[in-house]
């Protein structure tokens, strides 16, 4: 047995591959938590065992056995993350006083006791390798209370994973967009995905790729996508998600030569320009002298420096484009300008 006020450094040492006691895994273990695709090695001689009296899942559960005091019993496993540790827990214990607690990496992370019945708990593990352990651990006092016992029942280590649309655009001009994946699961390999646009109708699952072609759900203004990873075992992914703006309307703008005047004795004349745009905002703008060859596109500005082609009646033309890539009509004025 391992003292209480000792075991998180015991279970620490146990991730570091130094415990002193190391038994073989444990047979019926998983199959009480359905976790078999993961070793489970108890500090010392493990007292949890499989049951079928009481479980969660109405099939069968492990449960601590009998310790004495200020003493406990645990059993530990190895996991890759990035991934989400999912399991049910029942605790009957003296409150305040014994505990089931979760260790990660040697912090101990979650301590329960009294009359908790079943609760999902859930943990994110970070990048790399992480030993995640739980116990049943007594104080030194001699009392007890309720079945003095925890069970855990249906540890599901599930895949985890991100989406980005248009590489993290803020808005798009199109509702066909391509979804940038990434995933990683603690012990299963991953293999389908699927994709919702409300979180309810889902795609059917399909082989994990990088990149993905989706369309958008109809019309205008902010749309999220959400997808799913599931791994060979089954376990399937809470769901990540990204939105972007949808703007397919162009903007609107204007431009007024020289304050309006209608004569210039000067070919270098002062543009005047308005733009409006109610989706994703208007972010350049291009000119023409002749509506053939165009400026490159710049910053919008209220006014610019232009140079008439030639003297004469002159036409100048200018287009605005928003962060969606929607490019207005060719808004233009003219002016006389007189040699």
């Amino acid at each position: 047995m391992f003292s209480r006020k000792g075991f998180a450094l015991a279970f620490c040492l146990a991730a570091l591959g130094m415990a002193p006691v190391l038994a073989e895994p444990v047979g019926t273990v998983c199959e009480g938590i359905e976790a078999c695709s993961l070793d489970w090695v108890p500090l010392e001689p493990s007292l949890w065992f499989y049951q079928t009296g009481t479980t969660h899942d109405g099939v069968d559960a492990l449960q601590s056995g009998p310790v004495g005091e200020d003493e406990g019993t645990g059993l530990a496993t190895t996991i890759v993350g990035p991934a989400t540790a999912n399991f049910w827990v029942k605790v009957s214990s003296e409150e305040d006083s014994d505990f089931f607690a979760v260790v990660i990496n040697g912090d101990i992370v979650d301590a329960l006791s009294g009359e908790v019945d079943w609760t999902l708990v859930s943990y994110d593990l970070p990048e790399g390798v992480n030993q995640l352990a739980f116990a049943y651990v007594k104080d030194a006092s001699s009392s007890s209370a309720g079945a003095d016992a925890a069970w855990v029942d249906s540890f599901v280590v599930a895949p985890t994973g991100s989406v980005l649309i248009n590489g993290g655009a803020a808005s798009t001009g199109t509702p066909i967009v391509t979804l940038d994946l990434n995933w990683a699961d603690g012990s299963e390999r991953v293999t389908r995905m699927r994709f919702s646009n409300n979180g309810s109708t889902w795609s059917a699952w399909e082989p994990v790729a990088s990149t993905k072609e989706w369309f958008l759900a109809a019309g205008e203004g902010y749309k999220t996508v959400r997808v799913q990873f599931r791994d060979i075992a089954g376990n399937v992914s809470a769901a990540a998600s990204d939105y972007i703006k949808v703007d397919m309307t162009a903007p609107t703008g204007g431009i007024v030569i020289n304050n309006g005047q209608w004569i210039t004795l000067s070919r270098d004349v002062t543009l005047g320009l308005n733009w409006a745009d109610a989706g994703s905002g208007v972010s350049r703008m291009r000119f023409s002298n002749d509506g053939a060859t165009w400026s490159a596109w710049e910053a919008v500005a209220p006014t610019k420096a232009w140079t008439l082609s030639a003297w004469g009646v002159r036409t100048v033309r200018v287009q605005f484009i928003d962060r969606a890539g929607n490019v207005s009509e060719r808004y233009s004025d003219y002016i006389n300008a007189l040699p």
